[in-house]
């Protein structure tokens, strides 16, 4: 039987308003911040230094299984956008940086809110969730503003504990905290490597988050295409 579910927070728990949004929230904020510091940067430059920026944090998660941290995603913006800041901007950067994303925040994915309580009433519950530019101490705050924060026993981010899914430390690392071992254990999740194969590596059973997938991955043991589903799995299992 399934006694524990753990959840992948972007795209599982919690969406942007609009796509891209928070790519264009940070280079907005930096902008700003710039020109008033009397930083001299061009757009352009910002830009491509922001996008590779996340290209190279996603691929130490997803390949490299570890995370940069946001404190790493602002040296590397820094030093590849030539600036020598000063401990004074260096920490208004990484301020603007990290909480780019509470002007406009994430919303809480359609169905969460029905299915948590009742999950929260049979099974101990989980968030396993790779970070990006946005710590873990500020998503928690995001869960306790919609209340939500209170249904999960535990909350790991890629950003306190350094490994990254498909690390299958993180995974384990959750298990552990919650006191379920895998085989008793389901992870829901949108990614297919970070998600899907990182909890199969872990030993639990995988479910697949794909509103628009027309068939299922080979390796997940559950497509879902709502976060509802989980009921239905919870009860047969």
């Amino acid at each position: 039987m399934i006694s524990a579910v753990t959840f992948d927070f972007w795209n599982t728990l919690y969406e942007l308003p609009i796509k891209g949004s928070s790519s264009r929230q940070r280079a907005l904020k930096f902008t700003h911040l710039f020109k008033q510091t009397g930083t001299s940067v061009a757009s352009e430059e910002l830009h491509r230094v922001l996008e590779e920026c996340w290209t190279y944090a996603d691929h130490c998660q997803r390949v490299e299984e570890y995370d940069i941290t946001p404190s790493g995603h602002v040296d590397y913006i820094l030093e590849n956008l030539k600036i020598k800041a000063s401990p004074e901007l260096r920490q208004a950067v990484y301020d603007t940086y990290t909480r780019a994303l509470e002007d406009n925040p994430p919303i809480v994915r359609e169905g969460v809110r029905e299915v948590l309580p009742v999950l929260a009433s049979s099974c101990r519950l989980a968030v396993i969730c790779n970070t990006g530019g946005t710590p873990g101490v500020i998503l928690r705050e995001f869960m306790e503003k919609d209340g939500i924060l209170g249904y999960f026993n535990f909350l790991v981010f890629s950003d306190e504990v350094g490994w990254a899914k498909p690390n299958i430390h993180i995974f384990q690392h959750a298990l552990t905290n919650i006191g379920c071992i895998p085989q008793q254990a389901a992870h829901i999740g949108d990614d297919p490597i970070t998600d899907v194969m990182g909890a199969k590596r872990a030993g639990m059973k995988a479910v697949w988050l794909a509103p628009h997938a027309t068939s299922p991955l080979p390796e997940c043991d559950y497509h879902v295409r709502s976060v509802t589903e989980l009921l239905n799995i919870i009860e047969d299992r």
